[in-house]
């Protein structure tokens, strides 16, 4: 039974070895029809960083608004003028 195991690992082994030259000569062919696949995900993939950079700049500016009005209203009581808007 080990040899019949071991004979199916030479045999998958030759196998493989074998279709490296196979692989190598169709590896341009496959690069060129996987081009506008692979240009298609890179493509999606930089519209939704710019879609999260957009989100991210807008909520940013809305934490620096509300860092404003806070530091403001520190200022206001400070001042010791207690007047709310």
């Amino acid at each position: 039974m080990a040899l019949h195991v071991l004979g199916a690992g030479a045999v998958l082994f030759a196998l493989g070895a074998a279709s490296m030259p196979l692989m190598k000569a169709a590896a341009p062919f496959i690069g060129r029809a996987l081009r506008p696949i692979v240009r298609t995900a890179v493509r999606e993939g930089v519209l939704i960083q710019r879609q999260v950079q957009a989100v991210v700049q807008e909520a940013w500016q809305d934490v620096e608004h509300l860092t404003a009005e806070a530091q403001a209203e520190l200022d206001r009581q400070a001042r010791g003028d207690e007047t709310d808007s």
